[in-house]
């Protein structure tokens, strides 16, 4: 069996061969996705730099954008902080691509400054005087709460529990009782008001007590009065 018009048929398919290709190359090419991991990494980076002023150490988290989000490729992200954006807490982070395709993107981080803070190093009982063995330090994010937390060891040892605590437990100043004003045998200024005089006199004092406990007193007769405590181991007798 003989094609009729065999040649013609063949020269108009090598004539069309060039438009096929012509045509092929004019496809667009496939979308080559940006790496998401790469720009939680530069998010990192950039916060890390930022917190680097602060005098703590700061710990940065970067919560992952979605992996189904499918971004162009970027040859140069550029990482920002929005507007009115702050470095401390949860923030939020921009990361923009200009070329070869305009997109932004927010990322969501954590930034935590870091503090360490006093802590019971064992079980303690209200009424303990603590020592530096009672104590023990934490590392932990600072927040409004650890604000209140003691840091400094002086302002607890030697001081007196207010309340019992359990191993473990924050140390806050409420905690601790009011350091004595007047202490047992403290020899203490006794003062008296009568009839618009005021009279002084000196005494040993025979109980302790805080800013405003009554306390008793021995005068060098030997009489015992009673009388209110006050800053500089001074007694106001009661009327």
């Amino acid at each position: 069996m003989t094609l009729r018009g065999g040649t013609g048929f063949l020269a108009g398919l090598l004539l069309m061969t060039p438009s096929l290709f012509a045509a092929a190359d004019a496809m667009p090419e496939p979308l080559q996705k940006q790496n998401l991991a790469e720009l939680v990494r530069l998010v990192e980076v950039f916060l890390q730099a930022k917190a680097s002023a602060s005098s703590r150490p700061v710990q940065v988290t970067v919560f992952p954008p979605d992996d189904r989000l499918e971004l162009a490729s970027c040859a140069a992200p550029e990482v920002f902080l929005p507007q009115g954006g702050h470095l401390q807490g949860r923030v939020t982070v921009g990361v923009r691509c200009k070329a070869p395709v305009s997109w932004t993107l927010y990322v969501q981080a954590n930034v935590g400054v870091m503090m360490e803070y006093l802590v019971t190093a064992l079980p303690l009982a209200a009424g303990h005087v603590i020592g530096y063995n009672d104590l023990t330090t934490v590392t932990a994010e600072q927040s409004p709460v650890t604000a209140y937390y003691v840091t400094d060891p002086s302002q607890l040892v030697g001081r007196t529990l207010a309340m019992t605590m359990a191993a473990g437990t924050p140390f806050r100043l409420n905690a601790l009782r009011k350091n004595d004003v007047v202490k047992q045998g403290q020899t203490v200024r006794v003062m008296s008001a009568r009839q618009g005089f005021r009279i002084s006199t000196s005494g040993v004092a025979q109980s302790g007590g805080v800013e405003g406990d009554t306390v008793s007193v021995k005068l060098k007769s030997g009489k015992i009065v009673a009388g209110t405590a006050h800053e500089g181991g001074t007694v106001e007798l009661s009327q």
